[in-house]
């Protein structure tokens, strides 16, 4: 069958292969740009997760009079692969807080209680870490309630992994829990002595600190 023109109906091989590929570029672009908003959206949301840290560290500051003494972020000194020989005594006079492994700037800013337990057979509460370490005051737990709201949309990751060591019964807790980015990575904090000032930012899109990517406080 012919049209008026003279011509067959249907589609050549050519618009066909034409049509195909308009089609990839198009798709191409609207990847690109799904990608371009997304990155956007995302570096929104760092930037007002690094402000509302801010908005915390100031109300630390208000009730301690310094930023949090510490030059991490992640709570991870009780990670059993991380503790020394010494460490897997279970008698030994020594708490996690004073062998040097310091709270991260999770510590400081969310909740921190004394690892968990769990009821034996006889009713007793045994403890499922090696070694104790301090939990939050009730003046920390009043100062961290003041600033929870400002936390509530900030990622965090990690927590509650258990570790054993050999020869061991009891595992370590809350063996990673840190602050992190909407792709994933830690958010970076320092703040050196005398803890007066403080460093905070996001390693960005690339997930490596001190590229051009870097977001700031």
């Amino acid at each position: 069958m012919k049209t008026r023109n003279g011509r067959k109906g249907g589609f050549t091989l050519i618009e066909v292969m034409v049509v195909i590929l308009v089609i990839l570029v198009l798709s191409g672009m609207l990847l690109k740009l799904s990608a371009i908003i997304r990155d956007r959206s995302e570096t929104a949301k760092a930037t007002a997760n690094l402000q509302n840290i801010q908005h915390a560290l100031n109300e630390y500051y208000a009730e301690y009079g310094i930023y949090p003494p510490v030059q991490s972020t992640a709570y991870v000194y009780e990670d059993a692969s991380r503790q020394p020989p010494s460490m897997r005594n279970p008698n030994a006079p020594i708490t996690a807080d004073q062998i040097g492994y310091a709270y991260g700037l999770y510590a400081h800013l969310y909740p921190r209680a004394q690892g968990g337990s769990f009821i034996d057979g006889q009713g007793n509460s045994v403890p499922t870490q090696r070694l104790p370490y301090n939990e939050d005051t009730e003046r920390d737990k009043r100062a961290k309630d003041r600033w929870a709201h400002y936390l509530a949309d900030v990622g965090t990751q990690g927590g509650s992994q258990g570790a054993e060591l050999p020869g061991m019964h009891q595992t370590y807790t809350n063996a990673s829990i840190t602050i992190s980015d909407p792709w994933g990575s830690e958010f970076k904090y320092q703040s050196p002595s005398p803890h007066q000032e403080y460093t905070l930012w996001s390693c960005g899109p690339d997930g490596t600190s001190g590229t051009a990517d870097d977001i700031t406080n």
